[in-house]
Formats: C-alpha cells, structure tokens, sequence
C-alpha cells in the first residue's frame, strides 16, 4: 500500500490506471444525487486527464478521445451511462470547486518532486488571456506559477485576481512548496520584504530582481554597485563574469557584478538574510544598433558571478519552458472559457499532464509526447505509470 499526501491509499498491486482513478475517488461531488447524475465525477475526471495528456486542447476534442477511446476507457472506469457530451464535461469542470482539483495537484506533484533536487524555483505569472472578455468587462484569469527550473515542472500554481495581486498571491503560494535547498527567484513584483522572510524562514534563499516599485532599496542597490560600475573599484575574480552569444544575426553580451559590501543599504535589516547585491549589463547588437539594459538584484545567497548570471537566466525558462508550451501546445491562450471555474479547472489539467510528461524525460518534448500518447493508449498508460511510479519512491 502506498499512502498519497492526500490521504488515499494506493495498493502496489493495482495497474496504473487503477491508480490514478484512486487519486480521485474520494472527490467531493457537489452534485445533487437524482437522475441528472448520469456520470461518475472521478470517470469524467479522468477521461479530462487522459484526454489532455493524448492531445485535447478542448471540451469537445475530450468528448471526442473519449468516444474513440471507449472499449479502453472501459476496461478501468465505470461507465454506466457511457461517454459525457462535451457540454456535461464543461458544466461539471465550470461548477467544480477548483480547490478539489488543486488539492491533488499540489500533492501529487508534491510526491513526484519528492525525488527531483528541486535546485531553483522560478516564480512568475501568466494571464490566461483566452478568458477574458472585454465587452462584458471580465478580466483575464491571471495565475501565478513555481517552476522548477533543471526539470521543467510546474511545481505548484495559485490564482490571483490579476496582476497586481501577485504580491499576496505569492506567500500562499510559497507556503505550499517545500523550499529548504532551494534557490527561488522572483521578478520585481515579488521584491517584498514579507516574501523575502517567508522564503528564508521556508528554508530557501531568495534572488529578487529590483526596480522602482521599491524606491529606496532601488536608490541603495544603484549607490553600492555604482563604484564598480564606474571601474573606482576591481571587483574579485569570482565577482564578476561575462558571455557572449550570437544567435540569428544578434550578439548578445551580458556581464554580470557580484557585490557583498552592504554599508550602503540603508535598511538592510529589514530584507532577511541580505548577503548580497548583484547587477546585470546587457548589450544586444540588433541590426547595427546597440541597446543596453541595467538590471539590479539582491539576494540571501553568496554566489559567484557565474552562478549569480545563471540563476538569472534560468529563472526565465518559466517564459519558454511552461508559459509558452500552455500556449503554443495546449492552446491556453486561444480556448475562450470564460464562465464559472472553467478557465482554472482546465488550467489544472493542463499543469497537471504537462508535469507528468516532463516527470518521465520526454525525448520527443510536448507536443510530440502528446502525440503519441493520443495514437497509442499504451504509451499514455506508460507515462501515468512513470509519474505513479516516481510518487510512489518518494512517499514510501
């Protein structure tokens, strides 16, 4: 028997299909128990799940896997009233309270991450722009997510009533990860002093970026770093580190300072853990032209230069790694649900099977991932058995 964080108890014996309609089983139903329940929530969950992981991006393409995947789906799931219409499947998942599927999610990918060396998390945040609508005044669903940058993962996600929000939308969505280790990166909108202590007391280290939304830290961090900058002070070998790229006709050169003398942070006490400054020169040649950027960073973590630039960079595959792959391969931005739970409920979905694809390594990336799992049921059985398989190590 293998107990889940949620407190299902998976037997060993059991296929991996079993397994997963185990994880949820015990779903709270708010439906009314009489004849318009025709279909089980954990069938209809399930067939969501397998039908996103083999390539629906839509209600109606997860109505159509299902009917072409019926005699397979039966050798698992219940069934009694045969394959939910795609507007059973939109009703459900729009009046399904999102906590129930974010529960398992967070748990889940909890168990999977168990055995991943989760070395940075980025922090950042997506609107989900499909689900707005102008007209009738309804803003985008803006989520924010924690990424585990060396694994692709989206590790845990929480809503935020839009952008600005991030601010307290982020310690809840720190209080859900297990941060001891873990080096967790935050653009300027998470440069909070409230964030910073939450992410040092969780056991991690922070690097956050700096800007003007923190006007005196932002003054400071320029004053520290300016005598280097203006070459008055030779900084350390380690303190310092520069690369060039060129990629399609643009040469991108990025020099990067590390700064450990904080005298001049005026209220350094209140950031936990301050231990050091960092700033980030970035000059791209673009067609003859020469643009620069000057960014600047504080974080709890001495590092070198190196390491520092690196981290800064990882932080934005959380952009190409999962903001983009929702977009482009599972068409978040193009599918216009806009009522109820729906937009947060399929959001899940989406976050769900694209953890359980990078948790097994994919060779083929994504979408051809997706692929062949939607033109061979036992490929998709092989990928749910790999991320059972990896929670089930890490919670033995």
């Amino acid at each position: 028997m293998t107990p889940t964080t949620n407190g299902s108890v998976i037997p060993e014996s059991a296929s991996a299909l079993d397994r997963l309609v185990i994880r949820f089983q015990d779903c709270p139903d708010f439906r009314v128990n009489n004849h318009n329940k025709a279909h089980r929530l954990d069938d209809i969950i399930v067939m969501a799940i397998c039908a996103v992981l083999g390539g629906a991006n839509s209600w109606s393409a997860v109505e159509r896997f299902a009917e072409g995947r019926e005699a397979w789906f039966r050798t698992f799931l219940t069934l009694n009233n045969g394959i939910p219409s795609h507007d059973t499947f939109q009703r459900v998942f729009r009046l399904l309270n999102p906590e129930v599927l974010t529960d398992r999610f967070t748990d889940w990918v909890s168990e999977i991450g168990g055995r991943l060396s989760l070395k940075q998390i980025a922090v950042d945040g997506k609107t989900m722009c499909g689900s707005a609508d102008k007209t009738g005044g309804l803003k985008g669903l803006h989520i924010v997510h924690a990424f585990a940058t060396a694994n692709g993962m989206c590790l845990a996600r929480k809503v935020a009533s839009e952008k600005s929000n991030e601010i307290t939308a982020i310690p809840e969505l720190l209080s859900l990860l297990d941060l001891k280790g873990s080096l967790v990166t935050i653009d300027a909108m998470g440069c909070q002093k409230d964030i910073a202590a939450a992410i040092v007391d969780g056991g991690g280290d922070y690097v956050l970026a700096v800007k003007g939304n923190q006007e005196h830290l932002h003054e400071d961090v320029m004053a520290a770093t300016a005598p280097v900058l203006g070459g008055e002070v030779a900084p350390a070998a380690d303190e310092y580190a520069k690369t060039e790229e060129t990629s399609r006709g643009r040469t991108e050169t990025r020099i990067c300072y590390v700064i450990t003398r904080l005298d001049r942070i005026r209220h350094q006490s209140l950031w936990k853990s301050l231990a050091s400054l960092g700033v980030i020169i970035t000059e791209r040649m673009v067609n003859d032209q020469l643009e620069m950027e000057i960014r600047y960073f504080i974080s709890s973590r001495v590092m070198s230069a190196h390491e520092f630039l690196q981290a800064v960079r990882d932080h934005w595959l959380v952009e190409n790694q999962l903001h983009w792959v929702l977009d482009v391969v599972f068409g978040e931005d193009g599918h216009q649900l806009r009522k109820g739970h729906g937009p947060e409920n399929f959001g899940l979905i989406r976050k769900l099977v694209h953890a359980l694809i990078k948790s097994g390594n994919p060779t083929r990336g994504i979408k051809g991932t997706r692929e062949l799992a939607g033109w061979d049921t036992d490929h998709l059985e092989k990928i749910i058995s790999q991320a059972m398989d990896s929670s089930g190590k890490s919670s033995a």
